[in-house]
């Protein structure tokens, strides 16, 4: 499968109010939980990642997961790629805050048998892919850290932020 090559710059960015704001009204006018959101985006991005890397199967996979809504979608996304047969390994920003819907997927991996890890433990730059969930909208990049610093891996990489601002 031939994927598009989009530059960095052609990339119609989205302002974190915007998608807050989309976010709530999904739930306000539809009763679209952040669950049920963060399961279609994290199914997505397992699928998209297993198309274009032509079959994750057997494929070592490192997934980072933020404290936030990005790091739920990317440990749904881990989970569909443990399904798809991927060798899966969560590196994980814990949440401190209490409404967050990150701990009931980290509960979930670890119920599967998918290994967990504190970030920046686990990531592993001989992956075959990377699987970006650490920052989401409106998170300033210092938040980052010595974490995107340090680990600049060679794998194939999928960043959630970019492809929900597409």
């Amino acid at each position: 499968m031939n994927w598009p090559a989009v530059r960095w710059n052609g990339v119609p960015s989205v302002s974190s109010a915007t998608l807050r704001s989309a976010d709530a009204g999904a739930r306000q006018q539809f009763g679209i939980e952040p669950l049920q959101l963060m399961e279609v985006a994290g199914w997505q991005v397992a699928r998209f990642t297993d198309a274009f890397v032509g079959g994750i199967r057997g494929k070592r996979v490192i997934v980072v997961a933020g404290a936030g809504n990005n790091g739920g979608d990317a440990l749904v996304a881990a989970r569909f790629l443990h399904q798809r047969g991927a060798i899966v390994t969560a590196a994980i920003v814990r949440s401190r805050d209490p409404t967050s819907l990150v701990p009931r997927h980290v509960t979930t991996l670890q119920r599967l048998g998918i290994s967990l890890v504190e970030a920046p433990d686990g990531i592993d730059a001989t992956a075959d892919v990377l699987v970006d969930g650490l920052l989401g909208a409106g998170s300033p990049q210092r938040d980052c850290g010595r974490i995107c610093q340090d680990h600049r891996p060679r794998p194939t990489a999928c960043n959630l932020q970019l492809a929900g601002n597409l």
